[in-house]
């Protein structure tokens, strides 16, 4: 039997693999991959046995607790006192860890201008400031206490 040149002999197909589907991963999820992205699947696969495998560590600070404390705000002077939730820490005894800093965090960005009299004027600014007297010196602080250093409106009232 010979075979003439019009018959093909066609060649066996080479078999797919069929990747394993992650634990952890939805059946739906997997399906979305497709065959498009096999190394994405097993990178998934190795990823999420060692994330189930690993324990959260504890906490070397303690168990966190959240307490309804009073803010101290250095930056206020009219004795305005305000709530608020802050994280804490109870030891293994059971006693609260007390916060390292009492102050209200953003108070340290309340900054006040300084002052100067006529000494450091004379021995510091004058040199330094052209034409520029010291009665409009004096009229810009005023402009940028008054306006709490907000660059835009000091500017606009500027005359």
């Amino acid at each position: 039997m010979s075979r003439g040149p019009a018959e093909k002999v066609e060649a066996p197909k080479p078999k797919k693999e069929k990747m394993k589907r992650p634990e952890g991963m939805s059946r739906e999820a997997y399906a979305l991959l497709g065959d498009s992205h096999p190394i994405m699947a097993t990178q998934l696969a190795a990823a999420s046995k060692k994330d189930v495998k690993a324990k959260p560590k504890p906490s070397t600070k303690g168990i966190v607790t959240w307490t309804y404390q009073p803010i101290n705000n250095s930056a206020r002077t009219d004795g305005f006192q305000v709530f608020h939730w802050s994280k804490g820490f109870k030891d293994a005894a059971g006693r609260m860890k007390e916060p390292d800093d009492p102050d209200y965090y953003y108070a340290k960005f309340n900054k006040k201008l300084i002052k100067y009299n006529d000494e450091e004027y004379d021995s510091l600014l004058a040199p330094h400031s052209g034409n520029w007297s010291k009665e409009e010196t004096n009229y810009l602080l005023q402009l940028c206490e008054q306006f709490d250093l907000r660059f835009i409106v000091i500017a606009d009232r500027y005359d």
